[in-house]
């Protein structure tokens, strides 16, 4: 199957965060198995395959309808890309396996007509990524201020 994926210019490093390098990822297959893979790095996301990615959701949309997706679906995020070109997809921990179990099949089509595969990312690598954007987030933060102009 060929992939479409980020081009070796597009990838960005992912630093290790809280003692987890997500750079080392897991294996992850549909039982849930992790073996440790030294050799595969995450990438960050590109447009590429976030588009896919969007395209993958919209076409999930359609074959389980609104309501299922956005009860079930909806919540599944982007979050990495191997150099295969794997869209690794964090589900809510509390849902993960309930989702793999009743909608994996239905997800990997879609991703197959996008020449994609997908991978469920395992639970070390979803918190990682998850500490990564809120790190990311808080970086930048509004400030509110009320100004009145008093005379």
């Amino acid at each position: 199957m060929a992939t479409a994926g980020a081009s070796p210019t597009e990838w960005t490093s992912v630093l290790p965060l809280n003692g987890f390098d997500p750079r080392a990822s897991c294996s992850n297959d549909r039982s849930g198995s992790t073996s440790t893979r030294s050799s595969r790095h995450l990438g960050i996301p590109g447009r590429v395959d976030r588009d896919d990615w969007e395209q993958v959701r919209n076409q999930l949309r359609e074959l389980v309808g609104d309501s299922t997706f956005e009860i079930w679906l909806e919540q599944l995020e982007l979050i990495a890309v191997d150099p295969a070109g794997t869209l690794v997809i964090a589900a809510p921990a509390a849902t993960r396996g309930w989702i793999e179990q009743r909608f994996w099949r239905v997800l990997a089509r879609c991703g197959e007509q996008q020449s994609r595969a997908l991978r469920l990312a395992n639970e070390p690598e979803r918190r990682a990524f998850d500490q990564e954007e809120r790190a990311r987030s808080s970086h930048v933060r509004a400030v509110h201020t009320n100004q009145r102009e008093v005379s």
